[in-house]
């Protein structure tokens, strides 16, 4: 499973959220609203949810979990210091 788009989309006006994720795996399966939140000084992931608080998508090992979470903070790293809108 490859990572092979990523779009980002700024959320203003939240104290935490700053941003919501798309990605693309295998340029096949699109997984949309995954949540870029601040935490202290750091940023962490929250993946989406229906609104009885279930996921509706999570990956379902620690590895997978771990490729996907630095993917997306190094992308969004890259994104707030403006180098690409959109990045792969």
């Amino acid at each position: 499973m490859k990572i092979t788009r990523i779009q980002f989309r700024n959320i203003h006006g939240d104290e935490r959220l700053r941003a919501l994720a798309s990605i693309t795996l295998d340029g096949v399966l699109t997984i949309d609203d995954i949540a870029i939140v601040q935490l202290g000084r750091g940023f962490t992931v929250r993946y989406p949810r229906n609104r009885y608080r279930q996921y509706i998508v999570l990956p379902r090992t620690p590895e997978a979990t771990k490729r996907i979470e630095n993917k997306l903070l190094h992308s969004y790293r890259k994104f707030l210091c403006g180098e690409r809108g959109n990045t792969t």
